[in-house]
């Protein structure tokens, strides 16, 4: 592949990326019952509103670390969902 043709290919593969990570934010932010899951549900859903901003303002070229650090708060959500059940 040339050059060019290797950027369109980054760029269309973390565009998609970016789309499905505010997809899976949308679905966990209204899944949550503010009202009946209180502190625990406003504090979701801080999280992931923090998330959210962050996968906004990544970049192709320049994804901020912080992406990571939404990954590794997202890891230990699943892994304590995991020990709920």
């Amino acid at each position: 592949l040339d050059l060019m043709t290797q950027e369109v290919i980054e760029a269309d593969l973390f565009a998609r990326s970016k789309s499905k990570s505010m997809t899976a934010i949308y679905i966990l932010q209204t899944s949550l019952d503010i009202d009946r899951g209180g502190e625990i549900a406003r504090n979701l859903f801080q999280v992931y509103e923090y998330c959210r901003f962050q996968v906004v303002g990544a970049k192709r070229t320049n994804v901020p670390a912080s992406i990571t650090v939404c990954i590794n708060l997202l890891d230990e959500l699943i892994d304590a969902w995991n020990t709920i059940k």
